[in-house]
């Protein structure tokens, strides 16, 4: 059985793995990212996802500062103008990024274009070592390191390391092996994602719209199309993948209405199942959850991606300190990041869920003060002010990284 050691192994490589990856590839640190994927198959068109990443400007600046910056120039969409509504009632708030001297709020990006971004760097970088396909089957803790037991290219291989993060999802295998508590919530809804055409002069505006049980969120895209994310009941989503494109986009209209104009084509429909997921215990040993592994929140607002990138700056910053000192691993130093970032977790969670069960409330009380509010916002400017700027990642405790443009 074959044995390599590395400063650190990274499990899982999503867009926050293998953004992370790419990050530390200039730290003269010896990186592995394992995956159950390989590489070449999440480019590959059949594989394609089609979700579309609604990136805050805090997260555009990030990632820059980490060396992507051509995909902004060539694939990115700008976002600037937000429209929050409420169908059938008179409460909507109205964004414009003209109105703070900034030239969008953030960014959208196709989910596929960001991976081969990601994917690309990864396979050029001589620091890091790729294993994928290969799966882990098992975690095991030291007092010094951290082992993984992976199978790859049919061997066994046992992979040792000061720091193992587990960036491996909502159903994190690490999470899971190591037994670490969660709290969650299933929300027994589902997002349907699609691509949809549309007959329009506007495509810089992002569109947030709650109906009476679901949510409709529209985001701007090259080629005259829009990125739909339409999250309901479980029934209705199911009913809606069951209809056929014209009667969808028939439905879809129906919703949303005509302010953005008439939708002309639906793509490939896809859906997945929506649920809260926190872990208060992210850290032992020489061991720590990342993103979705750590937190996995509704995709109202699209806050999850975002917010894992927020954790990557502050997480960045940790290693940089941990190098320093010879203390990769180390508890206590994770802690501290576990401290620093723990807030803005929970608030991300807590908004979620204050905006899913606000609009789901069938109360006419409940409806009433929420489109009083939407109006309130909108007619504030102080307010919208700041609302403005957490919608774009600028929310202490921010990292100082999300800041630099």
């Amino acid at each position: 059985m074959q044995s390599k050691h590395y400063d650190i192994i990274i499990v899982g490589a999503g867009l926050l793995g293998s953004s992370l990856a790419c990050a530390l590839q200039q730290t003269g640190l010896k990186i592995a990212i394992i995956d159950a994927k390989s590489m070449i198959s999440a480019k590959t068109p059949e594989n394609r996802d089609i979700r579309s990443i609604a990136l805050s400007l805090a997260s555009c600046n990030i990632l820059k500062n980490i060396g992507f910056t051509s995909i902004f120039t060539n694939s990115a969409t700008p976002i600037k103008r937000i429209h929050v509504s409420d169908k059938g009632h008179f409460g909507f708030t109205r964004l414009n990024a003209a109105d703070y001297d900034l030239t969008a709020f953030g960014y959208v990006i196709p989910y596929h274009l960001l991976v081969s971004e990601f994917m690309e760097k990864i396979s050029a970088a001589k620091a890091i070592d790729t294993f994928a396909p290969a799966t882990v089957q098992s975690i095991d803790l030291q007092t010094n390191s951290a082992r993984c037991q992976i199978e790859y290219a049919e061997q066994k291989i046992t992979l040792e390391t000061n720091l193992l993060i587990a960036a491996d999802g909502s159903h994190s295998f690490a999470r899971k092996q190591l037994n670490l508590a969660t709290q969650q919530q299933d929300h027994q809804q589902q997002a349907l994602v699609a691509n949809v055409g549309i007959i329009s002069d506007t495509f810089d505006i992002a569109y947030e719209r709650f109906c009476d049980s679901g949510i409709i969120a529209l985001l701007p895209q090259k080629l005259h199309q829009y990125g739909l994310v339409w999250t309901d009941k479980n029934s209705h989503i199911e009913s809606m993948l069951a209809l056929n494109d014209d009667a969808f986009l028939q439905h879809l209209q129906s919703h949303f209405g005509y302010r953005l104009g008439r939708f002309t084509w639906i793509g490939k429909r896809f859906n997945y199942p929506l649920q809260t997921i926190f872990t208060q215990e992210q850290a032992k040993p020489h061991f720590l959850l990342l993103g979705n592994a750590a937190h996995t929140v509704h995709p109202v607002a699209a806050q999850g991606f975002n917010l894992g990138l927020r954790d990557l700056a502050e997480l960045l910053a940790t290693i940089e300190l941990m190098s320093k000192d010879n203390a990769i691993g180390k508890i206590e130093l994770l802690n501290d990041f576990i401290t620093k970032r723990i807030q803005d977790q929970q608030r991300i969670v807590r908004f979620t869920h204050s905006l899913i069960n606000t609009f789901k409330n069938p109360l006419a009380s409940v409806k009433f003060t929420r489109n009083m509010a939407l109006n309130l916002l909108d007619g504030l400017p102080s307010l919208k002010r700041s609302f403005a700027f957490r919608s774009m990642g600028f929310n202490p405790p921010v990292p100082e990284f999300a800041y630099c443009e």
